[in-house]
């Protein structure tokens, strides 16, 4: 299984590749008012509008750098009935690799990875945890962004 890599916050970080729907450069975003955590503003993707959790933010309360491997991650969060698009903004988004998912152990299991400028281990990143379903529905509702 294909798994893309990140960084945050001096942390490395993968998501599976099938939960990923496309990786884009850092656009404006704009400002949203009383937002969960991390999120940082709103984007328009595809006639949508769409969250953006900062992800160094959301782990450290210091934004990302904006440099050119600095980059937005679409993947979707909620659960049952309720789904919708989430960007992920993150550092050093330049790698994927293929692993075993054998070797990726729960939903936000450690695994070693080998690449020369990255730490020997990546966490497996559980979007829930970035916006958890019932606080996405209610950001999602509040600022009618679906």
């Amino acid at each position: 299984m294909k798994y893309l890599l990140f960084d945050a916050a001096a942390h490395t970080y993968m998501l599976a590749a099938v939960d990923i729907t496309e990786v884009i450069p850092c656009v404006e975003l704009v400002p949203l008012a009383a937002a969960p955590l991390g999120v940082c503003g709103y984007m328009q993707y595809r006639g949508d509008k769409v969250p953006v959790v900062d992800l160094c933010l959301w782990q450290a309360g210091n934004a990302c750098h904006r440099l050119l491997s600095t980059r937005i991650i679409v993947t979707s969060c909620g659960a049952g009935e309720f789904r919708a698009p989430l960007g992920i903004l993150a550092e050093n988004v330049t790698d994927i690799i293929d692993l075993d998912p054998a070797l990726v152990t729960g939903a936000a299991g450690a695994v070693s990875v080998s690449l020369a400028d990255r730490p020997a281990t990546a966490q497996l990143l559980a979007v829930e945890t970035l916006l958890p379903p019932p606080a996405a529905a209610e950001l999602y509702r509040k600022t009618e962004l679906t």
